[in-house]
């Protein structure tokens, strides 16, 4: 729908540019701009300025040359989209984010005709949509990520949990970070996991914002022989991370799985559990495939903080190891 807010503010309209006019569109601007200097201008947002999702974003045009349009629109990638023309500058338009919005870099771009029927752009900027809130939790696809031969690469999708029940993607997210905990195992590489060498490492996957943070830890294994996984076992659980204060009690369900014709029991032992917590397995012995839910009780004594325990399930000479995440906050949600 289209609002007027003055003669020269509108509200963008939300409908899809197709690709190919989208990508002709830019590729004349980049054009226009190598040969005279730029007509129109986005003087609002700043380039690289951070833009809050779930909040409508304003946008500015203006003319440095003063030249005089037919009209002027704003154009960029979803949320974003072809906004309304307008003739007069400066052009203000406002775009709708949505909340669910998935994080990282957009480009906005300007396009114009001036009153002598010339085509008119200005140079695009880079905008940052975030959420301006910390999320509760994050999570990725899988806690565990199984590689073969060294030099295999996983993505790593991650998504976050908010106060307001939203899944937003925040894989590129500028306050996401990925950092392995042994680089000789795994390695990280533009937002993939990149298997080196056999072995059993975590990747920690920090969100980081305004000097609160939430961790999650990624379990990855490299195998030596790839391709020999007969008679061995796999453990995941759900969730991978946890909040809760003093006092409460979370649960963590694990499922233990088989590659092929895995026989025996797997038991289960955890280690790391806060001071003044308690932990137990509904069944510390389980057999395969089948599950197990872990229980932490926590105090009033309990200290707040990140706490992170290691679950070890172990089948004759078998064993695998996988980490878990608790978050003990105070009343108000703080550490």
């Amino acid at each position: 729908m289209l609002t007027t807010t003055s003669p020269t503010s509108f509200r963008a309209c939300r409908f899809s540019l197709s690709p190919i006019l989208l990508i002709a569109l830019l590729s004349t601007t980049s054009i226009a701009q190598s040969q005279s200097p730029p007509q129109l201008e986005i003087t609002s947002p700043a380039n690289n300025a951070i833009v809050p999702s779930g909040q409508p974003l304003s946008v500015t045009v203006t003319s440095p040359t003063k030249s005089e349009f037919s009209f002027v629109a704003a154009v960029g990638p979803e949320p974003f989209g072809f906004s309304a023309p307008i003739k007069s500058l400066p052009a203000h338009f406002t775009f709708e984010i949505p909340a669910r919005t998935s994080s990282g870099f957009r480009t906005l771009s300007v396009m114009g005709l001036t009153v002598s029927e010339q085509r008119a752009d200005g140079p695009s900027i880079e905008v940052d949509i975030e959420r301006p809130d910390m999320p509760l939790s994050l999570e990725v696809d899988s806690s565990t990520l199984y590689f073969g031969d060294p030099g295999e690469r996983i993505p790593l999708r991650v998504l976050a949990t908010f106060a307001d029940r939203s899944v937003v993607d925040v894989t590129e997210s500028t306050y996401l970070t990925l950092e392995s905990l042994d680089p000789s195992v795994a390695s990280i590489d533009r937002g993939s996991v990149v298997s080196v060498a056999p072995g059993l490492t975590y990747v920690c996957v920090t969100y980081e914002k305004d000097g609160h943070r939430i961790k999650f830890y990624v379990q990855v294994e490299v195998p030596k022989h790839p391709d020999n996984f007969a008679g061995q076992f796999d453990i995941s659980v759900e969730p991978g991370a946890l909040k809760v204060i003093p006092g409460d009690t979370v649960e963590y369900k694990l499922s233990l799985g088989t590659f092929s014709q895995f026989a025996g029991p797997v038991d289960l032992r955890i280690s790391g559990i806060p001071k003044n917590a308690t932990a137990s397995f509904s069944q510390a012995s389980v057999s395969v495939p089948g599950s197990s839910k872990l229980t932490i009780l926590t105090s009033g004594a309990t200290a707040t903080g990140i706490y992170m325990f290691v679950i070890t399930a172990t089948s004759g000479d078998l064993t695998s190891h996988l980490m878990l995440a608790l978050l003990i906050v105070g009343p108000n949600g703080q550490l």
